[in-house]
């Protein structure tokens, strides 16, 4: 069962990546089909990542009041149903609840589902290595939004491609969530060497650890610092590359917006940020054995802070640009190893704390990522860029905050 739960979250993990995906994807088609203004495209793009901001945070509340098991299932009946909407309507207003509803029902699936899997791992290691196939879920789904589109989007239209692209992906998890998986029972014991052995050999047993107030919000705080200044230039290479495409291809002489970028070009961008994603959750998975917390993030961030220097001082030069960009996406994905089993740690929150953790970690990711593009949006490169720096410099200091115990 501890690895039905592990391949079921990694497929969750895989169409969250895809569901996430999607507005880069079929903003354009829509523009074109549904006559959006500029301003509408970009309501309708950050829809999802504000729901998913302010419901992960909502989420924290849930998780206290309902069980994991019956959370993740509403998520998973809710994505089926709200994408099955976005496929189906008739104009910008329902297209746009319908993406308020996708991202409900990410945020709804994506913290209970990290809390559960860390409380039903029978042990760290087995979390970690759950840590590294939900990062190559991630990885893998942002690939196949842009095979698809590549293969599938001219071809069938945005409205079927909607449901192509992700609905198939939740199935799998809901039947093993419905039928096979256990909820977690939290069991009030002491810790000691009987009740880890109890952890080892019983499915779906808590046992809640002896740590401090005072030493989880402590390590809640340093994770808050430096996930979200670490978040901000990663986000942001994201919304800048397609951006620097689509600039590069109207100075070429494309007048039409609605294919500024699109096809092989996206299918570019996903495969260059998913091997990028790939290498530094691999390095991170390997790495982190060999050095401390702090030492382990404060060379990520390093790395970090170098690429959004260099972009600052060679803003005529695409291709460095790209190449820093790279840089930043291997540097986040490394350390994300590190930082999701400090975030959603069993062994070290008791559940009212991971839960609030995990949320916060997810609601101020994304609250970051709508800072980021707001940022992306109104204002110049280099004033882009050096707002990037300006993270980067900040999650550089942060990290020497993991040299402090908890």
């Amino acid at each position: 069962l501890h690895y039905l739960a592990l391949a079921s979250v990694t497929i969750c993990k895989l169409g969250d990546a895809v569901e996430l995906f999607l507005p880069s994807v079929i903003t354009q088609s829509v523009s074109c089909e549904l006559d959006l203004s500029t301003s509408q495209e970009n309501i309708l793009a950050l829809s999802v990542y504000i729901s998913i901001a302010f419901f992960s945070l909502v989420s924290i509340a849930c998780l206290h009041v309902f069980p994991r098991r019956a959370l993740i299932l509403i998520s998973l009946y809710l994505a089926i149903g709200s994408t099955v909407a976005c496929a189906v309507v008739p104009n910008y207003t329902s297209l746009l609840v319908s993406r308020i509803f996708v991202g409900i029902t990410i945020a709804v699936n994506m913290i209970p589902m990290s809390v559960y899997m860390s409380e039903f791992s029978p042990n760290r290691e087995f979390y970690i290595f759950g840590v590294l196939c939900g990062s190559l879920g991630w990885t893998l789904g942002g690939g196949w939004c842009g095979l698809l589109a590549f293969l599938f989007l001219d071809l069938v239209g945005w409205r079927w491609f909607v449901l192509l692209s992700s609905v198939p992906l939740f199935i799998v998890p809901l039947v093993a969530f419905q039928f096979f998986l256990p909820d977690i029972k939290v069991s009030g014991k002491e810790n000691g060497s009987e009740e880890n052995q109890d952890r080892e050999s019983d499915v779906g047993i808590r046992v809640e650890p002896q740590t401090s107030t005072k030493s989880m919000i402590f390590r809640i705080i340093k994770l808050q610092l430096v996930y979200c200044s670490r978040s901000f230039p990663y986000r942001g290479a994201i919304l800048l590359i397609p951006k620097i495409i689509k600039e590069d291809n109207i100075e070429a002489g494309s007048t039409n917006p609605c294919y500024s970028i699109h096809g092989n070009q996206f299918l570019v961008v996903s495969v260059l940020f998913g091997v990028c994603h790939l290498v530094g959750s691999l390095s991170g998975y390997r790495l982190r054995e060999w050095f401390t917390s702090g030492r382990f993030l404060l060379a990520t961030s390093f790395m970090a802070m170098v690429c959004c220097i260099t972009m600052l001082f060679t803003p005529n030069s695409t291709v460095t640009i790209i190449v820093c960009m790279c840089g930043i996406q291997v540097a986040y994905s490394c350390a994300v190893m590190e930082l999701h089993p400090l975030s959603d740690d069993s062994f070290f929150f008791t559940s009212k704390w991971l839960s609030v953790s995990a949320g916060l970690r997810c609601g101020m990711d994304y609250f970051v990522f709508l800072d980021s593009n707001t940022v992306s949006t109104l204002f110049s490169y280099t004033a882009i860029i050096t707002v990037h720096v300006l993270f980067s410099v900040i999650c550089f200091l942060g990290s020497f905050l993991f040299f402090i115990p908890d």
